[in-house]
């Protein structure tokens, strides 16, 4: 399943923002970037009605894509970031 599918199947980028409480700039980025897993969680809750169709026609082989019940996300984002240590200080 791609993310843009879900986006979407949720009502656009607009809605999903709202949904999610984030900016339509946030939601824009997850369609290159991937769902945050805490987000896509919350997702799941507040729309179970989107993701119990999807699962039902990824049982019928649709070209829906659902590993593990979740999303598949590109792993560039993280190139070119430094590790944070949540103990130093920012400031």
């Amino acid at each position: 399943m791609e993310t843009k599918k879900l986006i979407n199947l949720l009502g656009g980028t607009a809605k999903t923002a709202e949904l999610c409480q984030v900016t339509q700039g946030a939601v824009s980025q997850w369609i290159h970037h991937g769902i945050p897993d805490a987000r896509l969680m919350f997702l799941k809750l507040a729309r179970p009605d989107i993701f119990t169709a999807l699962e039902s026609h990824a049982d019928k082989h649709l070209p829906y894509d659902i590993p593990n019940g979740g999303l598949k996300r590109e792993t560039k984002a993280s190139v070119g970031r430094q590790p944070v240590d949540p103990k130093k200080d920012l400031t």
